[in-house]
């Protein structure tokens, strides 16, 4: 008789990995992850235009991001679409935001 293969539980979020990085479009060919989460309400719009170039050559499926479609696709960031919206995130200042999901289009399956 075969054994049938015994499976390990996995623990939750074991294939989860997070990382603070500094990026612009100069140092960073791409950002080799699947998920992209960015808390970029403060970013200025220097540093957002050097990340739309980076994020344009990478290959993320999912990016959350707490700026609209039209800032993104005006820094050159056009392979992304919205695809859901998070309203009600409060600054510490009180000042209120939405968080952003976007796909990556690159990534759709083809039809």
């Amino acid at each position: 008789a075969i054994d049938a293969p015994r499976v390990v539980p996995q623990k939750p979020l074991d294939g989860v990995e997070f990382q603070c990085l500094e990026i612009n479009s100069s140092n960073t060919a791409e950002l080799a992850y699947t998920h992209i989460y960015m808390f970029d309400w403060v970013f200025a719009k220097s540093t957002l235009a050097d990340l739309a170039k980076v994020l344009q050559r990478s290959p993320f499926y999912v990016l959350l991001s707490f700026r609209k479609p039209t800032e993104w696709w005006s820094y050159g960031l056009n392979k992304i679409q919205p695809v859901a919206k998070v309203p009600g995130f409060r600054t510490t200042g009180g000042e209120g935001m939405t968080c952003y999901f976007y796909v990556n289009v690159e990534k759709l399956p083809a039809q």
